[in-house]
């Protein structure tokens, strides 16, 4: 993803931000956040979905993710962070299967991780 971007966390009133969203290229908006993201790209702002997920239940991370792109978002943003230090790279290929799940193929997916201590050499991050 190239251009200039912001991402909407939640904090402040939703509908505030369309000034900067006009500046941007794109806004990464929360998973869940559907009537914003709604109505985002009603107003012609290109919008991507992005959620904290956990190994805990990747069919679950998967669905919430694939409704952001069923709502029209043009990308993925997969935030995966301590919870998957310890698990073996398995446990993320399962969940990028149920990301994909039903998605068209060339959607992209973008990881949003902690690059601090080595964490790109541990099997999550494959």
């Amino acid at each position: 993803m190239t251009g200039v971007g912001a991402w909407y966390n939640g904090y402040g009133e939703q509908f505030d931000i369309m000034p900067r969203a006009r500046q941007t290229d794109y806004i990464i908006v929360k998973a869940g956040y559907w009537e914003l993201m709604e109505y985002l790209l009603q107003n012609g702002i290109k919008v991507g979905v992005e959620a904290y997920v956990k190994p805990d239940n990747p069919a679950y991370w998967g669905s919430l993710l694939r409704r952001g792109v069923e709502l029209g978002a043009s990308f993925i943003v997969v935030n995966a962070e301590i919870e998957w230090e310890s698990q073996p790279a398995s446990a993320m290929h399962e969940l990028m299967a149920q990301v994909r799940n039903g998605i068209p193929p060339d959607t992209p997916i973008y990881a949003s991780v902690d690059t601090r201590g080595g964490r790109t050499r541990r099997p999550y991050q494959y």
